[in-house]
């Protein structure tokens, strides 16, 4: 019976999880920023209740937020290149869908996958900021932007920045999966890696 928990195989495989921390690293924060400025401009859609981006918004918060992110980097990583296809396709463009590094593919889906929570955790802290002031403001004579910059943000920020750290977490966990599903180079040794296996095995078994 083999073993149900091997913790020198856990310790060894360490050396090999921390060389790629780098990238793991620099995938999450510029997918977190990404995510970020789309959420904002989510939350700022569903607040001023644009007529139909209102609703395009909430099918698409509702659509990115109740399926797995597995789903949604399959998605991108097939999607993507077979719309760069119909855009040669169309317009007769020549875009290199073989030449996009596969770790784009991971940061769109996972950018678009943090914004939808992001927004709704965006929403909610710009919310709960006194009406108020936004009323004050707008007497001084501030139109909605400045008062967005001066005043809102910087209370709403207080709001979401533990939510927003939970969110960061959550995307330094979803980021192992991005990268094992684009990085193309890791998933062909493996796959060379097991076949070579099952034919020594079958070799030795004759």
């Amino acid at each position: 019976m083999g073993k149900l928990f091997d913790g020198k195989l856990v310790f060894t495989q360490i050396p090999l999880l921390l060389k790629y921390l780098p990238v793991t690293m620099e995938l999450a924060v510029t997918a977190m920023i990404a995510s970020l400025i789309l959420g904002l401009l989510l939350a700022l859609v569903k607040i001023k209740k644009v007529p139909v981006l209102k609703q395009l918004v909430s099918i698409y918060i509702s659509v990115i937020r109740g399926t797995p992110i597995l789903v949604q980097l399959y998605v991108t990583y097939f999607g993507i290149p077979m719309l760069l296809k119909y855009i040669n396709f169309k317009c007769g463009t020549n875009y290199n869908v073989n030449g996009v590094a596969p770790i784009v593919y991971a940061f769109v889906a996972l950018a678009l996958n943090e914004s939808a929570f992001n927004a709704e955790i965006i929403r909610a802290s710009l919310e709960s900021v006194d009406k108020g002031q936004v009323e004050a403001a707008s007497a001084l004579g501030m139109n909605y932007f400045q008062a967005l910059t001066r005043i809102i943000l910087p209370e709403a920020i207080v709001v979401a920045l533990p939510s927003l750290g939970n969110a960061f977490i959550g995307d330094l966990y979803n980021n192992p999966e991005g990268l094992d599903n684009t990085n193309q180079n890791l998933i062909m040794h493996l796959q060379s890696n097991k076949i070579k296996k099952a034919s020594k095995d079958t070799k030795n078994r004759r």
